[in-house]
């Protein structure tokens, strides 16, 4: 009965997933990008959102919700994928992700600050060669 209960499951986007068990309803992965985020409020613009979520569905499309108001949204879908797709339970340093949606181009750029906090900067246009330190913003859990 498990089997066919898995086997109706599917990504947002309607692609057929394979699951072998239920994941944890959290997200959050300490010391990496993945889970729930608060803005620090002390150290941070307060255009971007007090709160952010970001996790990846089922390994095909990676959500970003909350980051500067808006939504990013990061495909691994099997044609075409985006290069900048990594999970983000195993982003522990820093990675750029850049959006492959119909808005246009943007990035989502987030380097990790111990194992509880992230800065983020988010932006339009392709992914900057190294962090831009200067436009950051501080999330904690």
């Amino acid at each position: 009965m498990q089997t066919a209960f898995f086997n109706l499951f599917v990504s947002s986007s309607g692609y057929e997933v394979e699951l072998e068990s239920c994941r944890d309803v959290s997200r959050d992965v300490p010391g990496s990008v993945s889970g729930w985020w608060y803005r620090d409020t002390v150290t941070s613009n307060a255009d971007y959102a007090e709160e952010v979520v970001i996790g990846d569905d089922f390994g095909l499309q990676l959500r970003i919700g909350g980051l500067a108001q808006t939504e990013l949204w990061i495909s691994d879908y099997p044609e075409p994928a985006n290069e900048t797709y990594a999970n983000p339970e195993d982003i522990t340093t820093q990675h750029c992700y850049q959006e492959d949606d119909h808005r246009g181009d943007a990035y989502a750029f987030m380097q990790i600050d111990g194992l509880e906090a992230m800065k983020v900067v988010v932006g339009e246009g392709d992914c900057p060669e190294s962090f831009p330190t200067a436009n950051a913003v501080r999330y904690i859990r």
